[in-house]
C-alpha cells in the first residue's frame, strides 16, 4: 500500500464506543462492514495494518482478529497470508438465460473488470475442442488464457478457443487485456447468443492458487461452455475456474413429468 493510500485509509476508522451490551468485536464488524459495503473502503483495497487499527479502534489484537474473521465469514474481507486483509469485491453473479461477457457481468454489478493475459497463441485444434466447435481436428483456433479481476482483487481464470476458419483471422491480435472476447466475435458478424454450461468444484492446485491467491486445496468452481452464434455455430469453448467465494449461479428449477 502506498503512503498515500495509508494515509486516506488510516481516516476510515475511529474509536469504538465502549457503552452498551454489544460485544467490542461486534462494535468492529459492524464498523468496518459498513466502510465496506458503503464504498468507503474500496472494494479489492487492503486494510491498514492490523496494529494500526488496534490503535484506531481501542481494541486488543485478539478482538480486532474475532471481527475480522466474522467479516471473511460475512463474505465481506478476504485473507491473504503475510499481505493483511483486503475488502472482497462481491461475487460475480450469473442468472439463468442470460448469457454475459464476464466484463458485462462486472460492469453491471458496480466494478471495474481486468484482465491480464496469461498466455496467447494460434495452434491447431485438438480432438475435443475440434468436436466442440463442430471443425476438422486440427484446424486453426486461437487459444487464450487470461486472469480476470475485479479491479486489483482476482476472480478467475478463463481459457477460451476460438475458431479462426469462421471469424476474420485478426481477432488473433486483438488486445483482451483491455477488449472483451464476446464484443470482439460480434464485431466479426459472430454475435454470441447462446451456450450449453456445465459447472463442477474441485480443488486449487498450486498454479491456480497462486493466480487466484487462495490455499492449494482452497474450493474452486468450475464452468465449462460452448457458445453460438446467432447462426448456430460453434464459436468460442473454453472454461473458468473460479474463486468459490466470489462466483455465484442463480437458476430457477421446475419439477418435471416423470
Amino acid at each position: 500500500m502506498t503512503r498515500a493510500a495509508a494515509s486516506k485509509a488510516s481516516h476510515l476508522a475511529e474509536p469504538i464506543s465502549r457503552d452498551g451490551p454489544e460485544p467490542a468485536y461486534e462494535k468492529v464488524r459492524r464498523l468496518l462492514a459498513t466502510e465496506i459495503t458503503t464504498g468507503r473502503i474500496r472494494a479489492g483495497s487492503r486494510l491498514v495494518p492490523e496494529r494500526i487499527l488496534c490503535e484506531q479502534l481501542g481494541v486488543s489484537r485478539v478482538t480486532l482478529r474475532r471481527a475480522l474473521q466474522n467479516l471473511v465469514q460475512q463474505g465481506l474481507l478476504t485473507p491473504s497470508a503475510g499481505r493483511g486483509w483486503y475488502a472482497t469485491p462481491g461475487q460475480l453473479s450469473e442468472s439463468p438465460g442470460a448469457l454475459r461477457s464476464f466484463t458485462a457481468l462486472a460492469t453491471k454489478q458496480g466494478v471495474k473488470p481486468r484482465a491480464r493475459v496469461l498466455s496467447r497463441r494460434v495452434r491447431r485444434s485438438t480432438a475435443g475442442e475440434a468436436e466442440q466447435l463442430s471443425v476438422d481436428r486440427g484446424e486453426r483456433v486461437l487459444a487464450l488464457e487470461r486472469l480476470r479481476l475485479f479491479d486489483d482483487a482476482p476472480v478467475a481464470i478463463q481459457r477460451s478457443v476460438v475458431p479462426l476458419s469462421r471469424l476474420a483471422a485478426d481477432i488473433a491480435k486483438v488486445d483482451f487485456g483491455t477488449a472483451s472476447l464476446y464484443a470482439a466475435l460480434e464485431e466479426r458478424g459472430a454475435t454470441p447468443t447462446h451456450a450449453a454450461y456445465a459447472i463442477e468444484a474441485d480443488a486449487a492446485d498450486h498454479r491456480v492458487a497462486n493466480l487466484l491467491d487462495i490455499a492449494v486445496g482452497a474450493p474452486v468452481l468450475i464452468t465449462s461452455q460452448t457458445t453460438y452464434d446467432q447462426l448456430g455455430r460453434p464459436v468460442e469453448c473454453g472454461r473458468i475456474t473460479y474463486r468459490a467465494d466470489r462466483y455465484r449461479f442463480h437458476a430457477t428449477l421446475a419439477a418435471g413429468t416423470g
